[in-house]
């Protein structure tokens, strides 16, 4: 038992207060009376402002009771409504969108085959597919997505691909169009860049269908042949039996 020396009462010693090494010589009921007056505010608001408080509450809030409290606090702030628009607007401003993205990128090299499985996974279902499909769109249409469209279009498997895909509109018929542009190049090593009908080096080599797509021919390494324009446009779409 221990008596208070405020109100002058014996109260057990779990009525008191431990500071210091040693029980407090006021009460829990008669310090929190106390507090509530408005001279212990004026006097607690005067000794925040002081350095002695600001370098007792840093050292509390790197100790692990200091730590948990904070975070308590900051939870039970983010579920209230000022807590909630707070955080909005700070994610809205360019220093929370900043904060934003370094985690994001932290996160995904820290979680990279975690993040891909699950973008896998989004990707399969109906609102993923839409969002991939709109994605595709606003690339397609922006300066970056026309000037990658333009580099692949010029290279080499991009002609290939190109030559392919007219192969296959020129005939209403089934044809294969497998030809790519490594076999197009051991083509030309075959034939030694020349044309495989006047067998000139010196124009320009072009790709001519052995046996024409309109006679059954398909757009395949074994009926691709190098030829100059000269000759590529004399044999046309007539067999090469009848080119000369």
């Amino acid at each position: 038992m221990k008596r208070c020396s405020k109100c002058q009462i014996e109260k057990p010693l779990t009525e008191f207060a431990w500071s210091g090494g040693r029980f407090r010589s006021w009460c829990k009921a008669c310090k929190c009376a106390y507090n509530k007056t408005p001279s212990a505010r004026a006097s607690q608001r005067k000794y925040s402002q002081t350095e002695k408080f600001r370098a007792t509450q840093k050292r509390y809030q790197q100790t692990e009771n200091g730590r948990v409290r904070n975070l308590v606090r900051q939870l039970k702030h983010a579920k209230t409504d000022k807590g909630i628009a707070t955080r909005k607007k700070y994610l809205r401003s360019d220093k929370g969108r900043a904060k934003i993205q370094v985690y994001h990128r932290r996160y995904y090299e820290k979680e990279k085959p975690k993040v891909l499985a699950a973008i896998r996974r989004y990707l399969k279902t109906p609102n993923g597919q839409e969002m991939n499909r709109l994605a595709q769109q606003r690339y397609a249409h922006s300066k970056k997505g026309q000037e990658c469209f333009r580099r692949a279009k010029q290279s080499e498997k991009g002609r290939a691909s190109n030559k392919r895909a007219i192969a296959k509109r020129r005939s209403t018929i089934a044809i294969e169009a497998t030809l790519t542009a490594e076999d197009w190049k051991n083509i030309l090593i075959q034939y030694r860049h020349c044309c495989a009908y006047c067998g000139t080096n010196k124009a320009k080599l072009t790709q001519d269908h052995y046996m024409p797509i309109a006679l059954g021919g398909h757009h395949t390494k074994d009926n691709i042949v190098p030829a100059c324009k000269s000759c590529n446009s004399k044999k046309n779409a007539r067999h090469p039996h009848l080119l000369f």
